[in-house]
């Protein structure tokens, strides 16, 4: 049994006759993938940017309280970053 992709078959596009079935299929398996990527996403809720944006400052305002980047660490403990103190073995 030869497989309808295997290298010399009545279709191989060596022989001159287009594209073989296997490119075929193939070219039609990412064309679903993209129509099913479309379905998805024309099912996702929208909305404007000007109402993202505004969405957006609110949250940051709320938020920036928490924020350690504008306000801080509240104690040097509370900072991962900070310099760990060194421990010397005698």
């Amino acid at each position: 049994v030869r497989h309808l992709c295997q290298e010399g078959s009545a279709t191989s596009p060596r022989q001159g006759l287009g594209i073989s079935p296997c490119k075929k299929m193939s070219n039609l398996q990412q064309q679903r993938k993209i129509v099913e990527q479309l379905r998805r996403e024309a099912g996702l809720k929208r909305m404007e940017v000007s109402a993202a944006v505004e969405d957006l400052k609110k949250y940051i305002q709320d938020h920036e309280s928490d924020d350690y980047l504008l306000v801080g660490f509240h104690s040097q403990k509370a900072n991962p970053f900070r310099e760990k103190s060194s421990c010397s073995l005698l």
